[in-house]
């Protein structure tokens, strides 16, 4: 149903966004909205706005089942162009939190590529990324205003997605609240806090689509919350698998292992701090890692990143990794019918490590 899903909604979901981008009012001397465009062009699997249209359509299908359980009527429950322009408003706006997080993420850890190309702010300068990323933000709200809802479902869906971006954004502050932890005192984070760090900086992003897309379609509050522990699962796996592939994959960027060298508290990192409780590690080769993953990027050299890695080879840390993205998929037991979609987004996110 995903394949489907992105035949049908993907090539509209750019277009639209760059309707949305450049609609009124705007001031177009700034420049801003190029160069958002300059960042969206660079591609993306656009997992999260189709995500809007994946709950959507499992709630449509599945009140029709219902309606057709009880009566011979198969009408559909609104018309094909009305549903879909209630899908893309959302998604477009959740597409537009997304890439404002990303615009702001590459600026704070000093990111200079993605995806193969200048990052914004080193395209054009650090002040103009944080405008453009305040900028979609606030698109973002007026996108949804614009859209075709009810006023109730529209309160829903502007509530959601703040709610969610404020998560994000606590997330992202903690994640530079247990950095300045390790620098400053030796502090080590533990599983537990990656994964209250992860709730807000990547789940939040996760739950967010699926559940507008539930709300638009109609849904329930019971399926509701039974979606929202299962997008929680997914977020988590993501982020997890994110951290693999930038160690272990490509990530389009113009090196390996940028989360060493950034000092990035990624889960393979805190899988390794985990290891010196159990003395696998000598205290020196101890120190010398932590030294590393706490010391500045600029300060970072590609031997210390390859010293590293090999460390976190040599303790299985892969492996490790693998296993704790797969136990996630457990979680989404007991999800009802959200359980097939769930499961299809955690397969198109788990090809990377397979």
């Amino acid at each position: 149903m995903l394949n489907e899903i992105q035949a049908k909604y993907r090539e509209q979901i750019d277009a639209e966004f760059y309707a949305a981008l450049f609609a009124e009012p705007t001031t177009k001397e700034s420049n801003l909205r190029e160069m958002i465009r300059y960042h969206y062009d660079t591609g993306g699997k656009r997992i999260r706005p189709l995500s809007v249209a994946f709950a959507a359509e499992q709630e449509w299908a599945s009140q029709q089942r219902s309606s057709q359980c009880s009566s011979n009527d198969s009408q559909p429950i609104s018309a094909e162009e009305e549903k879909k322009q209630k899908i893309m408003s959302f998604a477009v706006a959740v597409e537009m939190i997304h890439n404002a997080t990303l615009i702001h993420d590459d600026l704070q850890d000093g990111d200079e590529v993605r995806r193969g190309q200048p990052t914004l702010w080193k395209r054009f300068s650090p002040e103009q990324a944080i405008n453009c990323g305040d900028l979609l933000f606030f698109t973002a709200l007026r996108t949804i205003q614009s859209g075709t809802y009810s006023p109730a479902v529209s309160l829903a869906l502007q509530a959601l997605l703040t709610e969610k971006t404020e998560l994000v954004i606590e997330g992202q502050g903690e994640e530079f609240r247990l950095k300045q932890g390790l620098q400053d005192k030796g502090a080590l984070p533990s599983p537990t806090d990656y994964e209250r760090m992860v709730l807000g900086k990547t789940g939040a992003l996760f739950s967010m689509p699926l559940l507008g897309g539930a709300i638009i379609a109609g849904a329930s509050q019971y399926s509701l919350t039974k979606l929202t522990r299962g997008a929680s699962a997914l977020g988590h796996a993501f982020q997890v698998q994110d951290d693999y592939i930038d160690i272990w994959g490509e990530k389009g960027r113009d090196q390996c292992a940028t989360d060493i060298a950034e000092g990035k508290l990624s889960f393979p990192v805190i899988m390794t701090f985990e290891s010196f409780k159990d003395s696998f590690v000598a205290e020196p080769d101890q120190k010398r890692f932590v030294n590393i993953i706490a010391k500045e990027r600029e300060a970072t050299s590609l031997g210390e990143i390859d010293w590293a890695v090999g460390l976190m080879n040599q303790l299985g840390i892969q492996e490790q990794v693998r296993q704790r993205f797969f136990r996630f998929q457990s979680e989404f037991d007991e999800t009802g019918y959200w359980q097939d979609m769930l499961q299809s987004l955690f397969d198109r996110i788990a090809e990377k490590v397979l």
